[in-house]
C-alpha cells in the first residue's frame, strides 16, 4: 500500500486496535502517545517513503480485517506491526499472514523473521511461540515523553536448511491440497498416485454450504465451517498462479421445501450461525416464484432460503489445478502403486514402479484404499467406504446455467449447474457393495433420476452425458481423522472425509502439511485424533 487513502485507512485501524487491545498492558497516556507518534498517517507515510517499510492489508473479500508492516534488513525480515481487529481474531488470519511472510522470505532469500513484543503481552507471546518464534533477548528502549518499550525480541528461523522431503500418496482433493501446501512452503514433494477408478474426487461435484446442515456432531460442523472459510483464499492464490479452471464458483445455494415451518427453521439456523461464520453472506427467504426464477427447472410450490456465500466445486477440476500448482512450486508426480518403506518405526520413503524414493515423511491420503496400504506396517486402519453414483445431464441451450445456484432439496440429493448447460444430479449412498465395484447400475441411475426429477421436473427434456462413480471413505463415528501415527516417526494421514470431502479436503490438506513440517496447525485437532481409526490397544504398532 502507498496511497494517501490506504495510509489513512491503516491509521484508523491502528487507532481502533490499540485503544481496544493495549488498555490492559500499558497506560492510556502511553497508548495515546504511541498512536500519535508511531501509528499516525504522517508516521506511516514516513515509514514507507523514508525508512523502507512495506505495509500490507489483511483482507476478507473486500473488507480489511487487519494489517502488517515489515522491513528487510541484514538478511532478515523485521515484522514491525501485525494487528487484526478483535472480531476477526481466532479465525486463522494470523496463520495465513505468517504463511505470506514466510513465502516472502523464501522469495527474497531471507533467513529469519524477527519482531518485538511487550513482555506483558502474554497472549501474543503464546501465539508467536506456537508459530515457531523463540525469545532471543530482552530490550528496554526509551521512546520519549518518559515512556519506555519493555519488550522481548522474538525470532523464527525460516532458512532453506530446514527443508523436508515429503512423499504424498494419493492425489485426490486431500492429497493434491497437501502436496500444494507443502510445495508452497518450500518442501521437496513427490506425489504418488495409482489413479484408481472410483477415486472420490474424480467423481465428485460438491456444494460448499455447511451452515444449513442439521448434523448434530459439533466437531464435524467446526471442521466443515473452517473448510468453507478456507476456500476463498485458496482460490485467490490459485488464480494468481495462473489457474483459471479451478472448478469453483460462488453461485449461492437454494435450500428448498414446500413446508413453510421447515423454511423458517432453515432461516433461523442460518441466522444463528452467521455471527461466527460471516462468509455465509446474505440470507434471503424466497417465495416459489422467486425460487424458480433462480433455478428454472424446479417444480412449482417450493419456497427457499438463499445463501449468497455458498459455492459449487468440480472436484476433478480443482484437484488438477492443485496438482499443477504444486508442480509449479517444484513438486514431482508419478503414477504407480506405492509401498511405504521403513526401518524399525521410522519411515524412510516409498517405492513405486520398481524405484525407491527416500523421504523424511510420508503422508497417506489414499482414501478408501488406505487400509491395504498401511497393513504391511502392522497398522490396522479402520476405514470403510460408500459408493456414490453421480449423473451429469445436458440442459437445453435456452438457459444460462453457469450462474445458477446449487439446490439442496429435502431429500439426500442435490442439483448443481455448471457452464455449457451441464447439470449434475447426485448422488446415491450405497453401503452394501462387494469390493471396489465401479459399475454404473440401472438401479443407481433410477434412484438419481427419480429424486432429481421430483425436485426439478424440468430435467425431463435434458439429455444424458455421463455417470461418474466414486467411493466416499469413512472412519468410525463418520468423523475425519487427522495426524501422525502414534509410535511412528514421519508417518501422517487424514481420512474419513466422506460426503463432505470437497468442503473439508483443502483445509485438512493445509493442516497435514503443517504437521509434517513441524508447524502449529490453525485448528484444534484433538477431536479428530487418528487413534480413533486404529484397531488394537497398541495403536497400530507393528510387533515383529
Amino acid at each position: 500500500m502507498n496511497t494517501a487513502e490506504e495510509i489513512e485507512e491503516v491509521a484508523r485501524l491502528a487507532s481502533a486496535i490499540w485503544r481496544e487491545y493495549y488498555v490492559s498492558i500499558i497506560s492510556d497516556e502511553q497508548i495515546h502517545y504511541m498512536v500519535g507518534n508511531f501509528q499516525s498517517s504522517s508516521a506511516i507515510t514516513d515509514h514507507i517513503q523514508a525508512q523502507g517499510y512495506e505495509y500490507f492489508f489483511i483482507r476478507l473479500d473486500r473488507s480489511t480485517v487487519g494489517y502488517l508492516a515489515v522491513k528487510q534488513e541484514a538478511g532478515k525480515l523485521f515484522l514491525s506491526k501485525f494487528y487484526i481487529l478483535k472480531e476477526h481474531r481466532g479465525r486463522g488470519y494470523a496463520s495465513k499472514a505468517m504463511d505470506f511472510l514466510e513465502e516472502l522470505c523464501k522469495k527474497r532469500s531471507l533467513s529469519h523473521i524477527w519482531l518485538t513484543v511487550n513482555r506483558h503481552n502474554e497472549s501474543s507471546i503464546a501465539v508467536y511461540s506456537k508459530k515457531g518464534f523463540r525469545i532471543v533477548r530482552e530490550q528496554i528502549a526509551e521512546i520519549g515523553n518518559g515512556f519506555v518499550m519493555d519488550d522481548y525480541i522474538m525470532e523464527k528461523d525460516v532458512s532453506a536448511s530446514s527443508v523436508k522431503s515429503v512423499i504424498v500418496i494419493g492425489a485426490g482433493i486431500l492429497g493434491a491440497s497437501t502436496a500444494y501446501q507443502l510445495a508452497k512452503m518450500g518442501a521437496k514433494v513427490l506425489i504418488i498416485d495409482r489413479q484408481d477408478q472410483g477415486q472420490a474426487t474424480d467423481a465428485a461435484a460438491g456444494i460448499i454450504c455447511p451452515w444449513l446442515s442439521q448434523r448434530r456432531n459439533k466437531a464435524w460442523y467446526r471442521l466443515a465451517k473452517a473448510g468453507a472459510s478456507f476456500y476463498p483464499g485458496l482460490i485467490e492464490e490459485l488464480t494468481k498462479e495462473g489457474e483459471t479452471e479451478t472448478g469453483y464458483a460462488k453461485v449461492g445455494a437454494l435450500s428448498i421445501h414446500e413446508d413453510m415451518a421447515k423454511i423458517a427453521k432453515l432461516e433461523e439456523r442460518a441466522q444463528q450461525r452467521k455471527p461466527d461464520a460471516p462468509e455465509i453472506g446474505e440470507i434471503t427467504r424466497l417465495d416459489p416464484q422467486e425460487t424458480i426464477a433462480r433455478f428454472p427447472l424446479l417444480a412449482d410450490g417450493h419456497h427457499s432460503v438463499h445463501i449468497s456465500g455458498a459455492a459449487r466445486v468440480d472436484g476433478r477440476a480443482l484437484r488438477d489445478a492443485l496438482v499443477r500448482s504444486a508442480q509449479r512450486h517444484g513438486a514431482a508426480f508419478i503414477r504407480g502403486d506405492a509401498e511405504i518403506r521403513y526401518e524399525s518405526h521410522r519411515v524412510i520413503g516409498a517405492a513405486a514402479g520398481g524405484e525407491f524414493f527416500k523421504a523424511d515423511a510420508v503422508i497417506v491420503c489414499a482414501g478408501a484404499w488406505a487400509r491395504q496400504l498401511l497393513q504391511p506396517l502392522g497398522i490396522a486402519f479402520k476405514v470403510g467406504y460408500q459408493k456414490a453414483q453421480i449423473m451429469h445431464v445436458q440442459a437445453a441451450d435456452q438457459y444460462e446455467t453457469g450462474s445458477w445456484p446449487v439446490v439442496m432439496p429435502p431429500s439426500d440429493q442435490y442439483l448443481l449447474a455448471f457452464e455449457d448447460w451441464r447439470i449434475v444430479i447426485g448422488a446415491t449412498h450405497e453401503d452394501d457393495i462387494d469390493g471396489y465395484d465401479t459399475r454404473i447400475t440401472a438401479g443407481g441411475m433410477q434412484e438419481i433420476l427419480n429424486k432429481g426429477m421430483m425436485a426439478a421436473p424440468g430435467l425431463k427434456n435434458a439429455s444424458f452425458r455421463e455417470v461418474r462413480v466414486g467411493f466416499r471413505p469413512h472412519t468410525p463415528g463418520y468423523l475425519p481423522v487427522i495426524g501422525q501415527f502414534p509410535g511412528w516417526e514421519g508417518l501422517y494421514s487424514a481420512n474419513g472425509l466422506g460426503a463432505s470431502g470437497l468442503t473439508t479436503g483443502p483445509f485438512i490438506g493445509c493442516q497435514l502439511a503443517k504437521l509434517a513440517l513441524g508447524m502449529e496447525p490453525d485448528f484444534d485437532l484433538n477431536d479428530y485424533d487418528i487413534r480413533n481409526a486404529i484397531e488394537g490397544e497398541e495403536a497400530g504398532l507393528k510387533t515383529d
